[in-house]
This record gives structure tokens, sequence and C-alpha cells, in this order.
């Protein structure tokens, strides 16, 4: 999602609707934490318009095709009356909130997107926006006149919880723990929680880079619409990690524990850093070997029809790969690929951490791609029961190919 600009958010709530609660906190400097209650309907509530980005979940339209966003857009279409009771409403921070009791008109200053804004509730937000744009027959519903406004959006009233008296100073802390147990109903993912604390933004800084190959492919959090998420990303790097150098030990956890990936590079950070100069380069690779594995294939069995030994299928289907925008002709399982892309780390080389290429390894792969992809299905069918599920977790995959990479590279 585009970064937001700053807003100030108006819409008119009824005096018996609207709360304030004081907390002044006396430990440090003085200060007073304001938490405001009140309940808008949808004919007065824009959707859409406040800024999420301090939400750890990304609220891209594909988020409107959840079952959650379903049954919220069912409630307000068939069951207005009860939206508030069924929906537990939007959390939005504050620099400053404005009353005015005698017109009931409420105003939200968001000067700071990156500080300021929803928390939580932004998937309902969305289905908000997306309802009202509909119910309004093309038009905006700020344009509609009171006595055209449809009577679902009259009849619904949105929680609104505003908290203001958070600065910049609170971020790192008080504000992340916020959003993170205002997010709770539905756990956000971890690694859209270590996106929300920047522990990703050297990567990012590097992937998604304005005119990068890969920039706005790759999805940082929870809900973004993008097929390639950064989990993918480490999954894929993790196989050419420094602590795999030697080939002494074989990246498995690649394969078998992608979910975890995340915490593994923040606390082995230094050598998941060590790969800058060529994370491009393996994400490239992934796709280049993905491509031309069943040409490959074919050529080892010598034209034989190509099956990935004698249960799986070696399907024949048009697959675009996302990162490079690729088309291979077959589906190539991770259990299959991985071993043999992990081996294309005996030719990098490692020393005092200055991580590079010592052989072209798209033209190794040109050069070998056959015997390769022949001692791999080999290893498939004998060792493995033609399960590529099982190839991918076992060591003994990962170092059979590691040594042959070595064997045609010397």
């Amino acid at each position: 999602m585009s970064k937001s600009k700053a807003v100030t958010l108006k819409f008119r709530v009824p005096k018996e609707l609207f709360r304030r609660f004081e907390f002044v906190e006396t430990n440090g400097k003085k200060r007073l934490i304001c938490i405001y209650h009140m309940y808008p309907t949808l004919a007065e509530w824009r959707g859409g318009i406040c800024p999420d980005e301090i939400n750890p979940r990304s609220h891209e339209e594909n988020v409107l095709d959840s079952h959650v966003a379903k049954d919220i857009r069912t409630t307000i279409e068939e069951a207005p009356a009860d939206f508030f009771l069924a929906n537990r409403g939007g959390t939005i921070l504050a620099y400053k909130l404005h009353y005015d009791a005698n017109t009931g008109l409420v105003e939200i200053d968001i000067p700071d997107p990156e500080l300021y804004g929803m928390a939580d509730g932004a998937t309902t937000d969305a289905v908000i926006a997306s309802v009202q744009n509909r119910l309004a027959d093309g038009k905006k519903v700020l344009k509609l006149l009171e006595t055209d406004m449809p009577d679902n959006l009259n009849q619904a009233r949105f929680h609104i919880e505003v908290i203001t008296g958070l600065t910049e100073e609170d971020k790192a802390g008080r504000i992340q723990r916020m959003a993170k147990g205002r997010n709770t109903s539905r756990q956000v993912k971890g690694w859209s929680m270590n996106d929300f604390r920047g522990e990703f933004d050297w990567l990012k800084d590097l992937l998604d880079r304005k005119g990068g190959k890969f920039c706005g492919k790759i999805a940082w959090e929870e809900n973004s619409p993008q097929e390639v998420n950064v989990l993918d990303v480490l999954s894929i790097t993790t196989l050419f990690h420094p602590d795999y150098a030697s080939g002494d030990e074989q990246p498995t956890v690649a394969y078998s524990n992608i979910g975890t990936l995340d915490k593994r590079m923040i606390t082995n950070r230094v050598g998941y850093l060590a790969l800058k100069p060529i994370i491009e380069d393996i994400l490239t690779l992934h796709d280049y070997i993905y491509v031309q594995f069943p040409m490959a294939y074919v050529a080892a069995k010598e034209g034989k029809k190509a099956k990935l030994g004698k249960r799986i299928d070696f399907q024949t289907k048009e697959t675009i790969l996302p990162l490079t925008g690729s088309i291979s002709t077959h589906v190539i399982s991770r259990g299959v690929l991985y071993p043999l892309l992990a081996a294309f780390r005996a030719l990098i080389s490692y020393k005092d951490g200055n991580v590079c290429w010592i052989k072209d390894p798209y033209k190794f792969f040109d050069a070998h791609s056959s015997k390769l992809v022949s001692h791999l299905i080999k290893s498939l069918e004998n060792d493995y029961e033609s399960n590529p599920q099982t190839m991918g977790k076992k060591p003994g995959a990962y170092e059979n190919m590691y040594l042959n990479v070595l064997r045609y590279l010397h």
C-alpha cells in the first residue's frame, strides 16, 4: 500500500454516544493519555480514509475476499442494527481529538501516518468502504444527501476507540505492544510483527528499492496481495547461508521449518547480511533452475516421458513464477528443487565474510544440468521412494547434490 498523507478525520456522533476517559501518568515526565469511545453510523464514518500503516497487517483489496471480511459485509447488509454488537470496532492512535458537543462534530488529527492511524480494525474499515461504495450506487458516499443515504448505513454503528497522548518515543514499546495486543482475535503472524518492528528493513531496502528487479513483488506483512512473502525469500536465501558453506551441515531448515526463518534471520543476522551482494542473484537463480528443470529432466531421461519417479507425476501445468515473471511448463516441488539449488553454494566464496560467486551459476547449470538432474532423480527414486516431501527434509539429499556440484566444478 502506498504511504498515506496526513489527514483529519471528521464525522458526527451524538453526545450520548461519545465518552472520554483521562489517564494522568506521573512516572517520569507528567503527561495525559486520553481514550475516547464513540459510535458513529456508517452514514457518518467514511471507510478507507484513516491510514493504517501502523497496523501490522496489510489491508489491500484482496483482504475483502477473506471469510472474516465476508462475515462483516453480511452483518452490515443483512443485520445493520446489530453491527455494533457483532463487530468489536476499530482502534485509532491519534495526535489529538476535538469534539464539539453542540454540533456532535468529531475531528481526529493524524499528522504522521507512520506513527498514528488505525492500529486495529482496518479489515472492518476496508469492508465498510467497499459496502459504502456499492450501496452508493456509483456515487461518493460523501456526496449523498441524508435523504438518499441507504438504510443500512443509517442503522449500522461502528465502535471507534481513539487513543491520544502517545508519541514517537513510545513507538518501539507501547505502540508496538498496543498494535499487537489489539490484533489478537486472529493472531498476527510473527513475520508480520517482525516487519512492523523493522527487522526486515535492510532486506526491504535492498529488494524493494525503487527500480529494483523485485520492487513491489514481495509481501512484507500479512494480508499483502503479493504471491511471494518474506518467508519465501528467506527460505531460498537460507539455502546459501554461510553456516552451510563447508557442506558439512545441510540447510534442510529452509524446507522443513520455513515458518521460523524470520526468527532465525533475526538471531543470525550477520550471516544473512553477508549474502546481500548476491541475494538478488540467488532469487533469480531459483527461478532460472525452476524453468530449465523440465528440459534438463527430459535430457537426463533421454527423451522418455518425464515423471518424477514411480508415484509422483511431473505435472504439466504452465506456471508463472511471480518474482521474475518467468514461465515454467511444469510444476516443480520444492522438495526436489531445494537440494539442487542449495548445491550451488559450492560456487560461492565466503572468505572473511565477503561473499561472491567464483563461477557463473547460470553457465554452470547450463553445462551440467542434465547430469545434475539425473543424479537428483536417481536419488529421489532410489533413496526417498519417489517422495519429494521426504527428499526435501533429508540432509543426505542435499549432501549428495553438493558433492556432485563440487565434482563438476573441479
